[in-house]
């Protein structure tokens, strides 16, 4: 959907998780989104992918 980007960048800025870079790819009316932050440890990466999931729109946050 449009502005689902703006949404996540939003989402994991509120939580201060620094977002170092972004690769997006649109195929068949879905984005797949690929997003390199700087995390301190675990604890932190699963709070970023429970923010990410939140986000409306959001099918699935995961780690590559």
């Amino acid at each position: 959907r449009q502005g689902l980007l703006r949404d996540v960048g939003e989402a994991l800025a509120r939580d201060r998780i620094n977002v170092t870079a972004v690769n997006t790819q649109s195929r068949h009316d879905l984005a797949y989104m690929r997003f390199t932050m700087d995390v301190a440890d675990v604890n932190q990466l699963r709070r970023a992918l429970a923010v990410v999931k939140e986000v409306p729109g959001v099918l699935r946050a995961s780690r590559g």
